[in-house]
């Protein structure tokens, strides 16, 4: 896979934004000259956005819930690393010379620990 240099990510929001910029300039004089083309009830499009917007509202409450949600697991994932680190940093902090735990005792030891409720909050 071939990774764009920084200069051409800049290059392209660059792009993207003259792009957008001139389609919201562009726009109206493009309805205008629809208008004199094809004769259009703008009322009954308004009606038409109007009732768009209550289904946006709605889509974006959804999106803001997703982000919500998000975050919230993403905090509890941070927990329980931070806890899983620090079970480890005391299993493994034993005095030199007698080696370090087996993967089998961690597993055994951090199940239990989980068992007495001691990751229960997170």
């Amino acid at each position: 896979m071939k990774r764009f240099p920084a200069r051409s990510s800049v290059l392209v929001v660059i792009l993207m934004t003259l792009v957008v910029v001139t389609l919201l300039v562009v726009s109206p004089l493009l309805l205008v000259l629809m208008n004199n083309v094809i004769a259009v009830d703008w009322s009954q499009l308004s009606n038409i956005g109007q009732s768009f917007t209550a289904v946006s509202a709605i889509l974006s409450a959804g999106a803001l819930f997703a982000v919500a949600l998000t975050f919230r697991l993403q905090a509890k994932q941070t927990r329980l690393i931070q806890f899983t680190a620090a079970a480890l940093r005391d299993l493994c902090s034993i005095p030199a010379g007698q080696g370090c735990v087996p993967a089998e005792v961690i597993t055994s030891r951090c199940a239990i620990s989980a068992a007495q409720g001691v990751g229960a909050a997170l």
